[in-house]
């Protein structure tokens, strides 16, 4: 555990800007920890060059000096903040002018949202006894030659308070899944393509940067000699020791070898000579949250406790046969090789861990390419993150090396709408209701709408009178939340525009129903 470098200095403001203006701290506040650097309040010889180590500590808070609106992550409407009140920082803000700030903040009530104020706006203040803290992994990019300051690859994803930020030294990356070892039968060299199946599912996939985001921990071994698993065994060398893998209906792994011609090597003979190492278990479950892993399995010499500071991410589940039908055709397309803007897009759209995508092209200098990106379940696809940095290898790898690629987690926007039905006399008004409401739930839901996909009248009418029972519509308000409750033709979801520099770039909208807005769709007395 190592302490940050915590004696009175003077503040400077952590944005860095040039235009004259600093941000101003409560008296006696200390500069937050943030940026690509960190300073120690003593010398630790062993941190080297690669290390990973864990941040925690507790975010900075602010103090308004003056009332503005904050618009809120979960359904757009807006919250009055007003003066003196305390506010979390969750995130670094972003510059959008000398003189405005936009900020990512947490109310006392548990509100989280957007506000985009000046700068004299907010005061910086410490954070509260009671507030939680929160961890991210870091990678060392340089120690300075006194071992007291510490150069980071990525910049902090947090403003920490520095009185309460610890370093943890002993930090090692872990994935989900439990091992397992097994043998898995014998090798008989009479027989072409011998087939087992594991006993433990499923199988556990970890996030890499390969064509598909996936790396499986599978390990086999026939008389103790490793075989490797290839994508197909057609075309695969008579002696190469090599093996493919599918999923049957049970979700059992079926590990399948070759015929000793043109599809790999034969097993040799040989009793129970065919051992696997893997990992069983994997997706959403295993975005555990700070501190929920506590208990060894097993307890290595000299190690007396463990902990997780930073929370689990990238965890997803298997494919269902809607996602499928759409991204098998797509990966056909690319064949892990990215050339167009659109290339790009499905590359992204099919990597492990990412459920939506959006590429747009910049008219700068030297070609760029914006991705907007959406996680598995409408997670954030944060900034530095394993998910994030695999994604950014393999496009690098399978992309031109002259094209600067921008990732970008997307920014979730909501609308709301009124509307009175007209319903059948011979249906039941109020389950004709329920299926309206319902069938608005699932159309305008994350899992059905694209990236950058507006929202049009027409539209929001057409899934309504589609419900059986339904004799007719009036759509009496359509808009986004926290605007003025008008009714609008067509709601459109921002994009990234082309011709933005990367200060200047935002993300792309994903426009969803807000939830509550239900309570609004009524049947006509």
């Amino acid at each position: 555990m190592i302490h940050v470098l915590s004696v009175n200095q003077p503040y400077t403001d952590p944005l860095s800007l040039n235009a004259g203006v600093r941000l101003t701290p409560t008296p006696g506040t200390l500069t937050p920890i943030t940026g690509n650097a960190i300073e120690l309040d003593q010398s630790f010889s062993d941190l080297n060059r690669g290390r990973t180590l864990i941040v925690s500590g507790k975010p900075v808070r602010v103090r308004a000096d003056q009332s503005f609106q904050l618009i809120t992550d979960t359904n757009g409407l807006s919250s009055s903040i007003r003066q003196g009140v305390l506010l979390q920082v969750l995130h670094p803000p972003t510059v959008i002018t000398s003189r405005q700030i936009r900020w990512h903040l947490k109310a006392n009530d548990g509100t989280v949202g957007y506000a985009t104020v000046s700068r004299d706006a907010l005061v910086l203040t410490a954070a509260l006894e009671e507030d939680d803290l929160v961890s991210e992994a870091i990678t060392l990019k340089n120690v300075a030659s006194n071992a007291s300051r510490l150069e980071l690859d990525q910049p902090l994803r947090h403003w920490y308070d520095r009185a309460t930020v610890v370093l943890y030294g002993n930090a090692a990356l872990t994935t989900h899944g439990e091992t397992k070892e097994e043998v898995l039968g014998s090798g008989d060299a009479a027989q072409a393509f011998q087939t087992f199946t594991l006993r433990s599912s499923p199988l556990t996939h970890v996030s890499a940067p390969t064509a598909t985001g996936a790396a499986s921990t599978l390990e086999l071994r026939v008389n103790d000699i490793r075989w490797q698993e290839v994508p197909a065994l057609f075309g695969q060398g008579s002696d190469q020791r090599v093996f493919s893998t599918a999923i049957n209906e049970d979700g059992k792994t079926v590990i399948q070898f070759g015929d000793g011609h043109q599809m790999g090597a034969r097993l040799p003979s040989g009793l129970e000579s065919i051992r696997g190492r893997y990992r069983q278990g994997l997706g959403t479950a295993g975005n555990v949250k700070s501190g929920q892993l506590s208990l060894l399995l097993k307890r290595p010499l000299g190690v007396k406790s463990c902990i997780n500071p930073a929370p689990a991410s990238g965890g997803a589940d298997p494919p269902d046969k809607n996602s499928l039908q759409q991204d098998v055709p797509t990966t056909v397309l690319t064949l892990g090789r990215i050339v167009s803007r659109r290339d790009y897009e499905d590359f992204a759209r099919t990597f492990a861990g990412i459920a939506k995508a959006l590429a747009t092209e910049l008219g700068t200098s030297t070609r760029t390419i914006a991705i907007t990106l959406a996680g598995t379940g409408g997670q954030q696809v944060a900034s530095g993150g394993t998910l994030f940095q695999n994604l950014l290898q393999a496009m690098a790898r399978s992309g031109d090396p002259f094209v600067a690629v921008r990732l970008m987690s997307y920014r979730p926007a909501y609308f709301r709408l009124a509307a009175t039905l007209k319903v059948d006399p011979n249906y039941l008004p109020n389950k004709v209701l329920e299926q309206v409401r319902n069938t608005l739930k699932d159309t305008f839901s994350f899992a059905a709408r694209s990236l950058g996909q507006g929202v049009g009248r027409s539209e929001v009418i057409a899934v309504m009178q589609a419900v059986e029972g339904v004799v007719a519509v009036d759509l009496d308000l359509l808009y986004r939340s926290g605007q003025k409750p008008v009714s609008q033709p067509l709601l459109r979801a921002e994009l990234p525009r082309p011709g933005s520099t990367p200060a200047s770039l935002t993300a792309a909208e994903l426009l969803l129903l807000d939830p509550n807005s239900l309570e609004d769709v009524e049947v006509q007395p």
